[in-house]
């Protein structure tokens, strides 16, 4: 049975990631709109945190929205933290 998230557009998942971010206080979210240019994603979300913390519940705040739509948030969400995390620290 498919998830409810595949039912959802690129558009309307984009929404509810820029939306948890926001939430979170998420500094600076910018969308790369990848439409037409790879099969792999339609949009790239970059964003950035004040702290290892911070960026840690950013990635949660995504992962939690889209678990909740149904959709696919599992390993490579969880490990988005990390490397968010790594890419944050100075």
């Amino acid at each position: 049975m498919p998830s409810l998230s595949s039912k959802l557009s690129a558009e309307q998942k984009l929404k509810l990631i820029l939306d948890s971010l926001e939430e979170k206080k998420a500094i600076a979210p910018e969308v790369m709109d990848l439409t037409g240019r790879t099969l792999v994603a339609d949009y790239f979300v970059v964003t950035h945190g004040t702290s290892d913390v911070h960026i840690r519940a950013l990635s949660d705040a995504v992962v939690e929205a889209m678990e909740e739509k149904g959709g696919p948030a599992g390993p490579a969400g969880r490990g988005l933290s990390r490397q968010l995390g790594a890419a944050g620290l100075r």
